[in-house]
């Protein structure tokens, strides 16, 4: 549709292609206005289904309206919007610099007033985004713009979310980059401004130490190593970055920094310590992992957690640190060289808080109760197609001979019937057609996947822990299944073990929270079937075996 470019688009003429990806931006010219600008032209494939087109159409408009509504000298300035010839484009200011990923490449790593002054540049503009309800959702270095004039721009609105107007994003859909996606957008729950700001940490700590906070081979690595692994702080980080970078990544939302504005409140006040001549806090001692040396973590303060009923695999329990204020040295500093009449952070743990506030869950709910009246005229549509169906079996049994292709299109219609009733909260019509597609087409792992997918959400929102621990036993269960069948096909089937394990290794907690060590030790023995030899995952059922072994 948009693979072999004219000379114009629209009244713009085209000079140069910048980059290609989902869209293409080329370097242009206003004859009107007499200036350079720059075109983004949405790229749809041709192989696109009308499904496909349409979704990409609403996003690209979905980001016009998203940076075209803000009107900030820190965000990209849209001029205009069309189609011509069916070729969907919208022009904006001409960026003069260069990416904030294109000088971590060159430089490595930045000074810390140079990373800073950056970052509240960053902040400012989504500080702005937030208040008019824009959540940008995938802030990055390939979107900070480094102005040759010295100013920063944010750019590429192309998934934000609009929280005046409907979301177009199902939830359980992921949208973003894996390396700087928060928790919460991780495992495709609703988002809001807080999200904004744990990415905008995640990029200041790959400005500071040179390598990301949340590594990994793949992707599943990384959303593993984000949902429940702390960053490794580099030895040479001033302590006072430190505390505010720990107070960004924190897994729970409401642990976070509440707002942008703050987030700038605290990188000023510690800008100004850094300016003063502040000196680096002394360590007390530090570990090495990865090849990278991290400062010791301070105390655990209180009882042990007891056990009782874990969380899921891959949500580790809350940790944070209170914004702190800057104040004189106390008298019992001296000793630390060069900190005497300069201020100096002050660290105050606060109390773990819930992920879910009690109001939430009211709001969920009742969002639910909307799910299942919604549900109610699905299910008209369901018991349509249902008969439809049967009808169609009681044929099938008058022609035995049908066509494979046949019963191959009514295990697809099954299929979709299953997602739609998942989408509407009802989980028990949407496992009878998916085992109903398993019946129809048994040697296609997709369905088998499907299965493991439908018990893994709901194995998440169960309050129950023996309905919990049913569940995450049939995810695993399926999840194996669909890998069997891919492996006989050839098929690419590593993220169905991988989710396999998973699905087992929250099994173990669950099994083990109630007492049965036996329980747990043979999901254990499952999981491990599932993992690659010196996986990540490998590792962690083997440290969960000899936990269960020394435990007696």
């Amino acid at each position: 549709m948009s693979a072999s470019p004219n000379t114009h688009l629209g009244k713009y003429q085209i000079i140069r292609e910048i980059a290609r990806s989902n869209d293409i931006v080329y370097e242009g010219y206003d004859p009107i206005m007499n200036r350079r600008v720059a075109i983004k032209e949405l790229n749809i494939p041709s192989s696109s289904t009308p499904q496909q087109t349409e979704d990409r159409v609403r996003r690209f408009e979905r980001e016009v309206k998203a940076a075209g509504s803000l009107s900030h000298p820190g965000i990209v300035t849209i001029f205009e919007v069309g189609v011509d010839s069916g070729r969907h484009f919208m022009a904006m200011e001409y960026l003069d610099g260069r990416t904030l990923r294109n000088e971590l490449e060159s430089c490595g790593v930045l000074e810390p007033i140079r990373a800073i002054e950056i970052i509240i540049d960053v902040l400012g503009a989504l500080s702005f985004a937030h208040q008019n309800g824009v959540v940008h959702r995938d802030v990055k270095p390939e979107n900070i713009q480094l102005l040759s004039d010295g100013r920063v721009k944010l750019t590429d609105f192309g998934i934000a979310r609009l929280t005046f107007e409907p979301n177009i994003t199902m939830d359980g859909q992921v949208f973003g980059t894996p390396s700087y996606m928060s928790p919460e957008q991780v495992v495709g729950k609703e988002i809001d401004a807080r999200s904004d700001l744990f990415s905008v940490g995640s990029v200041l700590f790959e400005m500071l130490a040179g390598y990301k906070a949340f590594q990994g081979d793949n992707v599943v690595a990384i959303s593993m190593a984000i949902t429940s692994k702390s960053p490794d702080y580099p030895a040479h980080l001033p302590h006072v970055l430190q505390q505010i970078l720990v107070a960004a990544l924190d897994k729970t939302p409401s642990m976070r920094m509440s707002s942008a504005a703050q987030f700038i409140e605290r990188l000023n006040a510690a800008l100004e310590f850094l300016r003063s001549g502040g000196v680096v806090q002394p360590q007390l001692g530090h570990q090495s992992y990865g090849g990278h040396v991290s400062p010791t973590p301070p105390p655990i303060q209180g009882t042990p957690a007891s056990y009782g009923t874990p969380a899921p695999y891959g949500t580790p329990a809350p940790y944070h640190q209170q914004p702190y204020t800057y104040g004189s040295v106390p008298s019992n500093t001296t000793g630390y060289p060069g900190m005497s009449g300069h201020p100096l952070p002050i660290y105050v743990p606060a109390p773990k808080v819930p992920l879910f506030q009690p109001e939430t869950i009211q709001s969920i709910k009742r969002f639910f109760v909307i799910l299942i009246t919604s549900g109610l005229f699905l299910g008209l549509v369901v018991v349509s197609i249902q008969g439809l169906a049967k009808a169609y079996d009681k044929k099938q049994q008058v022609r035995p001979q049908q066509s494979s292709a046949q019963t191959r299109d009514l295990a697809i219609t099954y299929e979709e019937q299953a997602r739609s009733a998942q989408q509407a909260g009802d989980y028990k019509r949407a496992e009878e057609n998916y085992l109903e597609a398993v019946r129809l087409d048994p040697t296609n792992p997709a369905y088998a996947s499907d299965l493991g997918f439908l018990f893994q959400l709901q194995a998440e929102r169960a309050s129950n822990s023996t309905d919990r621990l049913e569940l995450w036993q049939r995810c695993g269960e399926w999840y194996s299944k669909a890998a069997k069948l891919g492996e006989r096909e050839g098929s690419d089937s590593r993220e169905w073990h991988e989710s396999g394990a998973i699905a087992y290794i929250n099994a173990s907690q669950e099994f083990q929270a109630s007492g049965d060590s036996r329980g747990a030790r043979n999901a254990l023995y499952k999981a491990r079937d599932l993992t690659t030899t010196g996986s990540e995952l490998d590792s962690v059922v083997i440290e969960r075996l000899k936990e269960l072994e020394n435990g007696g």
